[in-house]
């Protein structure tokens, strides 16, 4: 009885692993390490542009095409095609795009930013699981009732409160500059372009002393130069940069400390 009872068990458990083999075998993935950049065609005519530090799985089937940003930031350049909508998941931040270009990047803080250079989208909130498993397998995922974001629009989702802000196309180019090994700034303060640099080298930058997080400061950098952005800080302020060794997966800590006036800079 005992036995009896038992096959029906492991019948219904090989059922469940196979459906979720099934599931994640039509997957497939790319990334990115730190300071790296990839570009990568789609078999449907789409493109996806991977930066630093960046994972992203995709599949795309005959009815829907699913792109699932893991970590990082990724360019989309979305190949015209209303029969099967483009959907991009980062967190449980949901893209809607039929034939346009969009960024989207997942912040440290856990908010996710989508800057839309051509076309528009539709950007909503939801369970990112179920929405994913609902498209996958033709249940009704009412995408096109989110929040419409136009070209040179930058909306930021924070745990489903959005907040746009306008752009100028100087502006979207400089958001995405990372594309042309570039990082551009234009009267950003300190404390963002040392979280900036941080994103693409290994060895990071400290702030020292809080109240010099708000210097602000522009230029064109190379995101690895970060001998030649510390150069060009030392025509604003005085300052000196303390080295600290390797504390466990960074190569060691280069520390900006600010000095009065009469001292000497970097």
């Amino acid at each position: 009885m005992v036995l009896l009872l038992a096959v029906p068990a492991v019948i219904l458990a090989a059922g469940l692993f196979l459906r979720m083999y099934s599931e994640r075998s039509g997957w497939q993935s790319t990334s990115t390490a730190i300071g790296d950049y990839r570009r990568l065609p789609l078999s449907d005519g789409s493109t996806l542009e991977l930066n630093t530090a960046t994972e992203v799985r995709y599949r795309l089937s005959e009815r829907v095409r699913l792109l699932d940003l893991k970590t990082g930031e990724a360019r989309f350049r979305v190949a015209h095609d209303p029969q099967r909508p483009f959907v991009v998941f980062a967190a449980n931040t949901v893209v809607r795009a039929v034939g346009t270009e969009f960024t989207v990047r997942i912040r440290d803080s856990g908010k996710v930013d989508v800057v839309v250079a051509e076309g528009v989208v539709a950007v909503s909130h939801r369970a990112r699981e179920s929405a994913i498993h609902g498209l996958l397998y033709g249940r009704k995922v009412p995408l096109e009732s989110g929040t419409r974001v136009p070209e040179k629009t930058m909306v930021t989702d924070d745990s489903g409160r959005f907040a746009a802000v306008e752009m100028t196309r100087a502006k979207v180019e400089a958001h995405d500059a990372w594309r042309n090994n570039l990082l551009i700034f234009d009267g950003a303060p300190l404390k963002e372009i040392v979280e900036e640099f941080n994103r693409y080298n290994r060895r990071k930058l400290e702030i020292f002393d809080p109240s010099i997080a708000g210097v602000s400061l522009g230029g064109r950098y190379r995101p690895r130069d970060v001998e030649g952005f510390l150069l060009n800080l030392s025509a604003v302020m005085k300052f000196r940069v303390v080295e600290k060794p390797s504390a466990g997966a960074t190569a060691g800590t280069l520390e900006i400390h600010p000095v009065p006036r009469s001292g000497f800079g970097y």
